[in-house]
Parts: C-alpha cells; structure tokens; sequence
C-alpha cells in the first residue's frame, strides 16, 4: 500500500473511531499505539455505556456501532417493552450495546466461545449493571450440543470459530442449554453469528424454533450448508428477509413470524 493510502486508511480509522473514544486527538494515539501492542485496550463510549475494545476489535466497532448494520432491526426492538436477545456469538458486545442503545428494557444473553474476547465482554457487562441494563454472558460455543471443542483464534477476531484445527478448548452448548441457562421462556430475538457452526446449531433442535419470534444470522456458506439453513428457516418463520447493501458478501437474514 502507498504511502498516501496508508495515510488515507489512517485517517479515515481516526474520524470514525473518534465518535467512540470522544475526540480525534484520542482515536489517533490509540491506533498509533495499539500498532505495537495489538492487545492494548482501547477505552470509549457508545450511547450511555462505557465500552473496552482491542485493535482487533476494531471492525467490530465499525460495523456495528458506527456503519449500524443492524439498524434494520431498530422498528422492532426500539419499544418501552422488555425483549428477550439471545447473542450467540457475542464477540465483545457490540451487537448487546447496540440494542441496548434502541430499548434499554431488553433482556440480553451474550454468548461468546473465545475466553480472551469472552474477557473483554465481561468488561464491557460490568458498567451496563450500574445502569439497570440486565446483561448476562457465558463462556460457551453455540453448537449441537454439549461437548468439548476445539476453537481457533486464528485471523481477525471476529473470524474464530470451532475447528478441529483450534488450540483452545471450549465446551458447547445447544439452544435448549441456553433456553436453561438465560432462563428466557421465549426468545424475542435471536442473533446468530457464530462462523460456520450455524448449521449444526440450528438442525440440532429445530422444534425450538417454535419459542422463537424473530431470527438474524449471518449465513457463512463455505463452512455450511446455505440451503440446508434456508429450508429450515423457510418452515419456522413467515417471513425470510435476505438484507442488502451490505459491505460484506456473506447473507444476512432476518426472520420473524409474521409480516
């Protein structure tokens, strides 16, 4: 890359991560200084809520809290009415303080398989606590049930996934494990983004769907079978929406009961 574009991508990192760290001055020395240490914590705000991030968190960051890639969803969360989010796939929570930000009443339950992101998820909860939000995670990888995997951290953060390549063990859990743990009786939403396991997640229990109001999952066709999770999608809900215009070239779906 030239040196004009690097400066290009350097400030244009600068302008965005700014609404986040709350100044320009700020963003800048975090990315000049997360250069050396990559694991560096970098510290901001998103709505109310205090949020702790590392570089390689950073498209996180922008995807969902500055690009808003799921305001799609605001007309059916943004209510004075509790719902209940399951996160499978949490990552550091930013999809948790994005929803947050639109109804503060919601009921969430992050799912995250890394312990090292899982570390910074929990930092990200603790504050959300002080406000009244209910906020609760687990250590678990959304699978077809409960078993010891193999997770790999490999690429960027928002890439780890189980594989029998991972060096990480981490024990799995499938939806009714996690129906148990959150203690939801229905789930208004359940956000699945979970790198390829999505198949094995879902076929596993498909009757629990039927507790289920609305689905958004992002579809990751070369580790699974894209049709095998349409199919089944197609016979659990009314309405299977492919959202456009995204960035990224993988589906994502939005699936509720009704229109």
């Amino acid at each position: 890359m030239s040196l004009s574009k690097r400066l290009d991508s350097f400030l244009d990192n600068v302008n965005w991560l700014s609404k986040i760290t709350g100044g320009k001055y700020e963003a800048a020395r975090y990315i000049i200084k997360s250069k050396f240490k990559p694991g560096l914590p970098g510290q901001g705000n998103f709505a109310h809520l205090p949020i702790t991030f590392r570089k390689q968190d950073m498209s996180a960051l922008r995807e969902v809290l500055i690009d808003a890639e799921y305001a799609f969803l605001k007309p059916y969360i943004a209510t004075s009415q509790p719902i209940c989010i399951l996160d499978a796939g949490a990552h550091i929570g930013t999809f948790a303080l994005w929803c947050l930000s639109q109804n503060a009443e919601a009921e969430i339950y992050s799912v995250e398989a890394d312990p090292n992101t899982f570390a910074v998820l929990k930092k990200n909860i603790q504050p959300a606590a002080h406000y009244g939000h209910a906020w609760r995670a687990v250590n678990r990888a959304a699978w077809k049930e409960e078993a010891a995997l193999k997770f790999s951290v490999a690429g960027d953060s928002m890439s780890h996934k189980v594989s029998d390549k991972g060096t990480i063990k981490v024990l799995g859990a499938n939806l009714e494990k996690f129906f148990e743990l959150s203690k939801f009786e229905r789930i208004g939403l359940l956000k699945v983004d979970i790198e390829g396991a999505e198949e094995a997640f879902l076929t596993a229990q498909p009757e629990l769907l039927n507790k289920v109001d609305m689905v958004v999952i992002e579809i990751h066709p070369k580790l699974c079978n894209e049709r095998t999770i349409r199919s089944l999608l197609a016979e659990h809900f009314q309405v299977v929406e492919d959202i456009k215009g995204r960035k990224s070239s993988k589906p994502l779906l939005f699936c509720r009961k009704y229109v």
